[in-house]
């Protein structure tokens, strides 16, 4: 019996130091505590589905200083890890071309990302690939990113790039893998569109399309990633479905075990695949040797957080998510502010953590990226009262109703 290992991780947002840089303590959830507990053999595959650039102070700061730093912090960690392939997530467009080219040529695994064009010519991509493991296995494998990069991204990231249709690229890859390989695997950076476990549908923007992969298409073996919602493993039409968890929370192990059935009848064999997975933690201990070569990254980083960048008239209490979102929200009002004062906006909204925060009279930046964790965009948009009615509308969704009163 022949079998194949993989280990899977997807959307770890830049948490490669053992730190949790909003409560300033130690953090078991990051790479350089996976790349410890991680077993690899001859027959194992280490596999990533995007979204590594964007997610944490480190990484913030390590962007905006790279030229100061000869060590690549996300490469580094992955190459700990012993990474084999992996695809590229939305948010690995945020930084620009130079920041992506940078990346992937520290990176000692193959990028694969069949729906992602590269005009400039000078990024390592591969549509798809075909490893042979130590047993004799030829697993296929290929990656593809959803194509609402081209909704979000700012058009400058992506002068050099074309991102085209995400389905099509993915049974383009898999025919060009078909009868040269003995097992497919499709690393999507997207997610599922229904309820996996009742089939109701959850969206058709085209944003997901993962059960409409599985169901078209014949891979084996779907990891997806960018909804952030671990499923650990379950058959979807022809392929066995796979999602991490966000920011190393845990990454999936599993198992697949060639079967081969004989027909003496028509002498011929049958192949399946029975699959198995489960999702597994970082262990208490990091690699050393690569938290040590990060270090002065690392102090570089807790140094800026503690910058004091101004201070307020007044402190303000934390505030409690539901009592925030019934009666007004003065850190929410503070933010809202500073956008209408630097756009000239005629309203503004802002989201925040779901922890109840409030605002020191002295503000340091690691208040700010608490208050505050995600890279976003400052946009300025045109909307009708429709519009904007409809958008309050879909964030009151967010409470239930009990007696009357939202819970």
């Amino acid at each position: 019996m022949q079998t194949f290992h993989f280990i899977f991780t997807s959307d770890t947002h830049g948490h490669v130091f053992p730190s949790d840089y909003a409560l300033h303590r130690p953090d078991s959830h990051c790479l350089a505590n996976l790349a410890r507990s991680i077993e690899k053999d001859g027959n194992t595959l280490v596999l990533d589905g995007g979204d590594s650039l964007q997610g944490t102070p480190l990484l913030q700061y390590y962007l905006a200083h790279r030229a100061d730093y000869a060590i690549h912090p996300v490469a580094a960690a992955f190459n700990a890890m012993q990474l084999d392939y992996f695809t590229l997530g939305n948010h690995d467009f945020n930084f620009g071309y130079d920041a992506l080219r940078e990346y992937l040529c520290a990176l000692h695994a193959q990028c694969l990302c069949a729906n992602v064009e590269d005009l400039g010519g000078e990024l390592p991509l591969a549509r798809t690939a075909i490893h042979t493991l130590e047993n004799g296995l030829r697993i296929g494998l290929a990656g593809v990113v959803t194509d609402w990069v081209n909704v979000w991204e700012q058009p400058e990231n992506l002068k050099k790039l074309r991102v085209t249709d995400t389905f099509t690229a993915a049974k383009a890859a898999l025919e060009e893998l078909r009868g040269r390989c003995d097992l497919t695997v499709l690393l999507y950076h997207g997610g599922f569109e229904e309820d996996v476990h009742t089939g109701q549908l959850l969206s058709d923007s085209g944003e997901n399309i993962a059960c409409r992969i599985a169901r078209e298409l014949d891979y084996d073996l779907l990891l997806t990633g960018h909804q952030h919602i671990p499923e650990e493993g379950l058959r979807i039409g022809h392929s066995w479905a796979v999602q991490t968890p966000a920011n190393v929370g845990a990454c999936i192990e599993g198992t697949a075990e060639r079967l081969e059935s004989a027909n003496a009848e028509e002498a011929v064999s049958t192949v399946t695949w029975q699959f198995t997975s489960a999702l597994k933690e970082p262990g208490p201990q990091a690699v050393e040797a690569l938290c040590a070569k990060l270090q002065p990254l690392e102090d570089a980083t807790q140094q800026w957080l503690d910058q004091v960048v101004c201070s307020v008239a007044e402190a303000v209490p934390p505030e409690e998510k539901l009592d925030a979102a019934i009666h007004g929200s003065r850190v929410a009002a503070l933010f809202n502010a500073v956008q209408m004062q630097a756009t000239g906006a005629e309203l503004s909204c802002t989201s925040l953590t779901n922890s109840a925060l409030g605002i020191p009279k002295e503000l340091t930046m690691r208040n700010i990226l608490t208050l505050c964790p995600f890279s976003n965009t400052l946009v300025v948009l045109e909307v009708t009262p429709e519009i904007l009615r409809q958008a309050l509308e879909r964030c009151a969704e967010y409470y239930e109703l009990k007696d009357g009163e939202p819970q």
